[in-house]
């Protein structure tokens, strides 16, 4: 199309798309070249016409990804980041810095096993506190491989395979730490108000962390082909 591309085609989830100006959209320029090397990277302006966004409920009741339909959305070749084909490679750097951020918390403050005993009593019971030393263990030890990632990226180095690394075992540190809370509240976590409550909201809202920046699948993946050398 003169001056532009049009766009087509449909994405599932799509963080706060909802609530986004703009979205970055990876399309198959190129269909006579194979796999990834068709690929260009686009930005598209979430309020064009052809721009559909359909949220996609979680079990918490709230939604924060969402379905992207697009229909012949029209954008300039201003807004096509780098060449045409360079998708991929562009997509691997910008995916790798959000596995970072989401695994080390940036901008929000990171919540540890301890700040859940205040609500659970006076004694808090040994196998409790034993299971929040461990949790507590892992998470002051992901928190430091994290603060080395982040060095490299103050350093203008782009993150690796690593960030796979730390995307998969925050993933895992998170699922363990709310499924523990929960159950430290025994009956209590059926409560809709009050800590119980707020430790049933926070399990129900563990597949954004599961999912956001790849899946852990996807995250697998890359470290047994980029760190173990396994075969492909």
């Amino acid at each position: 199309m003169d001056g532009g591309w049009a766009l087509k085609g449909q994405k599932v989830w799509t963080s706060q798309a909802q609530d986004a100006d703009w979205a970055i959209c990876l399309a198959r320029t190129d269909p006579e070249v194979p796999k990834h090397k068709g690929i260009s990277y686009f930005l598209v302006d979430m309020r064009s016409p052809g721009v559909e966004v359909r949220p996609l409920r979680e079990a918490n009741g709230g939604y924060l990804f969402n379905e992207v339909f697009i229909t012949d959305a029209f954008v300039p070749d201003s807004r096509l980041v780098g060449n045409p084909g360079d998708g991929w490679r562009l997509a691997r750097t910008t995916l790798g810095n959000e596995r970072v951020n989401i695994a080390s918390g940036m901008g929000r403050n990171r919540e540890m096993p301890s700040d859940s005993l205040p609500g659970l009593g006076d004694p808090v019971p040994a196998e409790v506190l034993a299971e929040c030393g461990a949790l507590t263990a892992d998470a002051l030890a992901f928190a430091a491989l994290s603060r080395r990632l982040l060095l490299r990226q103050m350093a203008g180095l782009q993150p690796g395979a690593e960030a796979s690394v730390l995307k998969v075992v925050h993933a895992w540190n998170v699922t363990s730490l709310n499924r523990a809370v929960l159950g430290w509240q025994g009956s209590n976590g059926a409560a809709l108000g009050g800590s119980a409550g707020e430790a049933a909201q926070a399990y129900l809202s563990l597949p954004p962390v599961l999912i956001g920046g790849g899946t852990l699948e996807i995250q697998l993946n890359v470290i047994g082909e980029h760190v173990l050398r396994l075969p492909r």
